[in-house]
């Protein structure tokens, strides 16, 4: 970790977003479950996604980069402001492991969208759905 910190380990292009506390979050709160969904919540309605995320997720699943760029745009996905930047990531991932888990990145922004026809993997997904509903990101 000093190593990447101090440039000796290439670790790409990282990117952070951070927000203000979560607000009506009840501390006094006996159930610890609830309390992570609540945390998990606001993690994920927080999650931007890159044009690198896009592209490793058309790699998996073998769509068009537009078709999963549009899907996510149309249910309230946030996008990073330079995610069109098509130079800002020259080399995808080949292993189809690593592409499935840079697609996981946004992945519970498709679990609302489950519960009927996959419900084992909508709760893996996002299990704070099941407790909130949440089906739209915003940036809050």
């Amino acid at each position: 970790s000093i190593q990447a910190f101090s440039g000796r380990i290439n670790v790409g292009r990282i990117f952070i977003s951070v927000s203000n506390a979560i607000n009506g979050l009840n501390m006094n709160s006996k159930d610890p479950q609830y309390l992570g969904c609540c945390i998990q919540n606001h993690q994920q309605r927080r999650i931007v996604v890159s044009e690198f995320h896009v592209r490793a997720a058309s790699l998996a699943i073998n769509v068009p980069p537009k078709l999963i760029s549009d899907a996510l745009s149309s249910i309230g996905c946030c996008h990073w402001p330079e995610w069109r930047d098509k130079g800002q990531f020259n080399q995808m991932p080949t292993d189809l492991a690593v592409q499935w888990s840079v697609m996981l990145h946004f992945g519970h922004a498709l679990a609302p969208y489950l519960p009927k026809s996959h419900s084992r993997w909508a709760s893996w997904l996002s299990p704070s759905n099941l407790v909130f509903g949440t089906k739209v990101q915003s940036n809050e």
